[in-house]
C-alpha cells in the first residue's frame, strides 16, 4: 500500500526499465518534477555520449509517458 501512496508502484510499471537508466543521468530529478516542456528541454540538451544509450533503449519515443508517471 505504501508504494502505490508513494507513486514508486506506477513506477515499476512498463516504464521501469527507461526509468533505471534515466535516474543514472544527473539532472533528472529535477528536470522530470518540472513542466514536460522543461523536461523534453533537458533531455533534448544531454550530449550525445549519454543521450546514445538511452537512443538505443528507445527511451525518446516514450518521454511524455515517462514524465507523465511522476505526475
Amino acid at each position: 500500500m505504501e508504494s502505490i501512496a508513494t507513486g514508486q508502484a506506477a513506477v515499476t510499471g512498463k516504464f521501469d526499465g527507461f526509468v533505471k537508466l534515466l535516474k543514472k543521468v544527473p539532472g533528472f530529478a529535477k528536470a522530470v518534477g518540472g513542466s514536460f516542456e522543461a523536461f523534453k528541454k533537458w533531455y533534448d540538451s544531454l550530449s550525445w555520449a549519454v543521450k546514445a544509450p538511452l537512443t538505443i533503449a528507445n527511451v525518446g519515443s516514450n518521454l511524455y509517458g515517462i514524465w507523465q508517471v511522476f505526475h
